[in-house]
């Protein structure tokens, strides 16, 4: 599962202004979850690298607000996700760090959304 929320940069606020004529701001939330695969090297090593892929759906909400006034735009759609990590194993437990391409479907009237997260962590119960 994840939650995610991010406003407009200033280039985009800038962007939305000049084409609408006044002060806008835009606001993106995603919720989502998805189901991987995993898989790890068999090596002996206490370090690991692993590749991990999967599909899964995210519901997007798109606000745009200009003039005093707030549109929205929502939709669940579908969702890949590639990528990789390390683990590193000690005594019962693993921690791990890893980075996936995550691509969710468009929303009707924006393009798709794509986003880069970095996630670590500790595993209990590793070998």
């Amino acid at each position: 599962m994840s939650y995610g929320s991010n406003s407009a940069n200033s280039a985009l606020k800038d962007s939305l202004t000049s084409r609408l004529g006044a002060p806008t701001d835009e606001k993106t939330k995603l919720a989502g979850a998805s189901v991987n695969l995993t898989y790890q090297s068999s090596s002996a090593a206490r370090v690991k690298p692993y590749v991990i892929g999967g599909v899964g759906v995210y519901h997007t909400t798109i606000s745009v607000s200009t003039g005093g006034s707030t549109g929205d735009r929502a939709a669940t759609k579908p969702a890949w996700n590639l990528g990789g990590g390390l683990t590193f194993g000690l005594r019962g437990v693993a921690l791990f760090f890893e980075a996936r391409y995550v691509n969710i479907a468009a929303v009707s009237g924006f393009p798709r959304t794509t986003f880069l997260p970095f996630t670590t962590g500790i595993r209990f119960g590793a070998p």
